[in-house]
């Protein structure tokens, strides 16, 4: 039932969420063409190991706006706005940097399956649609060959260390960084 209580409460956080992002819309007087919504980029890479590396990322929506696409996923809650592209590959392995990594792994998908370069990918605050993080496109940040030798070199040292017997598995310091891990019920965090 929607119409008490909690699920009431949701129902209405929802509809002025949306609210405010549509309206966020019209005041823009660009076009924002909507190309897809929720859909998934993967792609099979080969890298110098024996088997291939299958990445996956899902898509809240694609849009194209001025001619350029841009890949957008849509928070709830605070995002921390501006532009990430500052020292990139240095900061994707930290912890803390998972907004990053999923904007990263957005463009590089989206060049390695569709062979597109001018993608920006953005997190949308829906609390405050004016606050919203992106990533540049590969071409305004740099050299797309560049782009695609850094991301595969960092894809190489992380599936490596993943695999690097000698490496101690460890639960996170702070239990919130267990909240995606499917083995948080093993070790009881």
């Amino acid at each position: 039932d929607f119409q008490t209580g909690y699920h009431a409460l949701i129902k209405k956080i929802a509809i002025d969420q949306l609210s405010h992002y549509l309206d966020s819309l019209i005041a823009d007087s660009r076009v924002h063409h909507v190309m897809g919504m929720e859909f998934t980029l993967q792609q099979e890479i080969h890298l110098s190991f024996d088997f291939p590396i299958k990445l996956k990322a899902r898509v809240d929506q694609q849009e194209q706006v001025d001619g350029k696409i841009k890949l957008i996923d849509f928070k709830t809650g605070h995002v921390k706005g501006g532009e990430l592209s500052k020292n990139m590959f240095q900061k994707l392995a930290e912890p803390k940097e998972g907004k990053l990594r999923q904007l990263w792994l957005y463009q590089y998908l989206m060049w390695k399956q569709n062979r597109v370069s001018d993608a920006e990918a953005s997190l949308i605050s829906l609390r405050d649609v004016k606050i919203h993080a992106s990533l540049p496109s590969i071409e305004k940040v740099g050299n797309v060959q560049e782009f695609q030798e850094n991301s595969e070199k960092w894809l190489q040292e992380l599936v490596r260390s993943m695999l690097d017997p000698s490496t101690p598995i460890q639960s996170a310091a702070v239990p919130e960084d267990c909240s995606f891990c499917g083995f948080r019920l093993t070790c009881g965090k």
